[in-house]
């Protein structure tokens, strides 16, 4: 099955940096991660999809910084022993992402869900960059 053709994200003014922790800042148990996430974009917002398995909301901490969405949080597997998994592929551990919006964003506006090991967070364009029709007056 063909992949689907990616729109380049830089054009639609969305421009998304992923840090990873420096390793001076992970201890000798935890690991750190970065998880996996989709961006689109409608004619009046853009949103971000973030697979986040296991995670619960209280688990997941999201922070607007003057231009830029910091998502951080912690995810563990449970009671399980090491002696019960056969294989895992699922991380353990510290996540860490941000985000880099520009002007085109409303960040008075910004919300989130997660759902079903999904975090969803809608970033509402402001009234100025979204689409609009001008009507054509007879003259």
């Amino acid at each position: 099955m063909p992949k689907k053709q990616q729109k380049h994200v830089e054009k639609k003014k969305l421009d998304i940096t992923t840090h990873k922790a420096e390793p001076h800042l992970i201890s000798h148990t935890d690991e750190w991660y970065v998880s996996a996430a989709d961006i689109f974009e409608y004619e009046n917002e853009v949103i971000v999809e973030m697979d986040m398995p296991g995670v619960s909301k209280d688990d997941v901490d999201m922070k607007l910084r003057e231009n830029e969405i910091v998502v951080t949080g912690h995810v563990v597997h449970g009671e399980d022993r090491d002696d019960d998994v056969l294989y895992r592929e699922y991380d353990e551990g510290h996540f860490h992402r941000h985000f880099v919006l520009n002007d085109t964003i409303d960040t008075d506006k910004i919300s989130s869900v997660m759902a079903e090991g999904v975090l969803r967070i809608v970033l509402p364009k402001r009234e100025a960059y979204k689409k609009r029709q001008i009507e054509v007056k007879a003259g």
